[in-house]
Parts: structure tokens; sequence; C-alpha cells
């Protein structure tokens, strides 16, 4: 699983993280895979295109998952 994610700023607040989920081998979006924010305990899920936003701030720690993959 391959991530890519982008911030709308830097610091301790909570901004709006933008990210799309892709497949590392075949470069496919991974549809309505779960994305959590471990530190708030907030989830929210991909997309048809992967993309996904969540709120998180630094040193926030995001958990991935989705069918067919493993956790790593």
């Amino acid at each position: 699983i391959l991530v890519l994610l982008s911030s709308s700023g830097i610091g301790q607040k909570r901004k709006m993280i933008y990210g799309y989920l892709k497949d590392s081998v075949t470069n496919a979006p991974i549809v309505l895979a779960s994305v959590r924010n471990i530190s708030t305990n907030t989830t929210t899920m991909t997309g048809n295109d992967g993309r996904f936003s969540i709120q998180a701030a630094e040193n926030h720690i995001l958990s991935f998952a989705a069918v067919g993959y493993f956790f790593d």
C-alpha cells in the first residue's frame, strides 16, 4: 500500500489532511479503505478514486485497512 499525504499547514493544531491510497504494485486506487486517526479515534473511508481527507496534527498516527490487504 502506498500513501501520499499533503497538509494544509504544519503545527500542533489539527489540520485537514488530504491523501490518496493506492496499491504499490498495480498503482490502482484502493476504494472503501478505512483511514483512522488513532490519536483522536476518528475514522473516514476512501472514495471510489482512493482519495480521503481526515483531521490530524503533527505526531498523530494514521492507520489504514482494506479488504484483501494485510496490516504492515
